[in-house]
């Protein structure tokens, strides 16, 4: 699960991102404004053994958080 962290400026990015069709901002527009205005963001890199999981609806959510827990209690890589 992604995890962000940042300082006041993301205001000024999310003030500046643009709505999309459903009326939501994007988080990444936010981002990219904070890289056109100063300077980069720092991001880390998934080890090979690890996965990313989507937690964008509710459905999502409960899923990465079982998997999520299934690797913390079994250990092991998270399949499916």
């Amino acid at each position: 699960m992604a995890v962000y962290i940042f300082d006041k400026r993301i205001y000024e990015g999310i003030e500046y991102a643009r709505e999309h069709a459903k009326g939501e901002v994007q988080l990444t527009d936010a981002i990219a404004y904070l890289v056109e205005n100063y300077g980069g963001v720092y991001a880390v890199e998934l080890k090979p053994d690890e996965c990313r999981l989507n937690v964008g609806t509710p459905q999502s959510y409960w899923y990465a958080l079982r998997k999520s827990y299934e690797y913390a209690t079994k250990g092991g890589e998270i399949e499916g």
